[in-house]
């Protein structure tokens, strides 16, 4: 619980532009990357590569809203994903929705671009995966 309330806090306390979301499919249509979706204020974007090793989803359980990234020298840090943009027609919802369940299976390797925020940069928004 109090996670949430820190989460949403720091959301009421950092604004954020709208990024362009970006969807790349390959020849079969599968999804592939997903970009474009945070680009908060005042914060500064690094790259991490890392095992998810959990992840959370908001209360309709298909949804991400986190996820735990082990870094190769063990260190695990929580990631926090923001909500689907509304302005996703029906067909690009389902690929966002599908795409990050994919990529977020645990035992996944992944690379991310992840924006830190906040005191000390300690809130993290996924931006890239």
């Amino acid at each position: 619980m109090w996670r949430s309330i820190f989460f949403l806090g720091t959301l009421a306390c950092v604004s954020t532009a709208q990024a362009e979301l970006s969807i790349k499919q390959n020849e079969k249509g599968e999804v592939v990357s997903i970009s474009g979706l945070a680009t908060p204020d005042g914060c500064r974007p690094f790259e991490m590569k890392g095992v998810v090793v959990k992840r959370e989803f908001r209360e309709d359980e298909m949804v991400l809203a986190g996820l735990v990234l082990e870094a190769a020298d063990g260190t695990r840090t929580f990631v926090n994903v923001l909500a689907v943009p509304e302005s996703l027609n029906l067909s690009s919802r389902g690929n966002f929705i599908r795409g990050m369940q994919l990529f977020s299976r645990v035992g996944r390797s992944v690379s991310t671009v992840i924006y830190s925020c906040g005191a000390a940069g300690r809130t993290l928004f996924l931006d890239a995966i």
